[in-house]
Formats: structure tokens, C-alpha cells, sequence
């Protein structure tokens, strides 16, 4: 059983020798997961990277490289979601959850952006459900 302060990882310091721990026998929690992917760039397909992201007037306009989305005001509600989640350090979230927090009646997120047809170069889905913003956070 392993245990570490938030947002650290655990280090096996006794025995000397370490442990041996099979692949079948350890679980990772999803948070745990997302917050190794984010701090390390790791995880699904390759994130933007060295583009500029920017959000204007409430996150109703998001510039995205050279590419700039002018959103609606719920459109708006799930980007700020899914940012502040990348900025505390989960950006994976599950899709319907970020739809409901927004206040959507949709319950898909391309339900929700089908008026913008790059969407998807803006939000990156995992194919399960969970979506997060197409961009890396240091």
C-alpha cells in the first residue's frame, strides 16, 4: 500500500533492496493518472504545443495559435471548465458531467459545437467520454 502528499509522487525508501510489484497487481486511480499526464505532457494523442492559448471576454473568444473561436455563452462555460481543470491539474473530464455543470441541455459536447466546425482542434476527446482542452499547461 502506497500513500503520498497531494500532488507528489510515492518514493519506496525502505527496503533497501525495493520491491517487487507486478503489473497485474497495481492500481492507478484516474485522477492520479490525469495529474501524471498533464504534469508531463504525457498521455492520448499529441497536444498542441508552443501555441499560444488565449481567452477573451470571458472566455467567449478563444485564440488558439492563429485560430480564433468566438463562442457561445455555454460553448464559453465548457472551455472555462475544462481550463480551470487543467489548471488544477485533472484536464481529462467526463464530457456529460462539464455538459451539466455548463448548463446545457445538450448531451453531447458535439451536439453543443456543431456551429463550430474546428471544435475539435480546440477540445481533444479520449474516445470514452472525457474531453480536455487541446493545449499543454505547464
Amino acid at each position: 500500500r502506497f500513500d503520498a502528499p497531494r500532488d507528489r509522487y510515492c518514493v519506496v525508501l525502505r527496503p533497501e533492496d525495493g520491491i517487487m510489484i507486478r503489473k497485474d497487481e497495481l492500481v492507478v486511480r484516474r485522477e492520479e493518472r490525469d495529474r501524471a499526464e498533464a504534469r508531463h505532457g504525457l498521455g492520448g494523442t499529441q497536444r498542441t504545443s508552443g501555441i499560444v492559448f488565449e481567452q477573451r471576454h470571458d472566455f467567449s473568444e478563444i485564440v488558439l495559435g492563429e485560430r480564433t473561436f468566438v463562442l457561445g455563452q455555454i460553448q464559453a462555460r465548457v472551455v472555462r471548465i475544462l481550463h480551470e481543470a487543467a489548471m488544477r491539474g485533472f484536464p481529462w473530464q467526463h464530457g456529460k458531467a462539464v455538459l451539466a455543470e455548463a448548463g446545457s441541455s445538450c448531451t453531447r459536447l458535439s451536439d453543443l459545437f456543431k456551429t463550430q466546425p474546428e471544435w475539435r482542434k480546440l477540445i481533444q476527446s479520449d474516445r470514452r467520454g472525457r474531453y480536455r482542452l487541446n493545449i499543454r499547461f505547464f
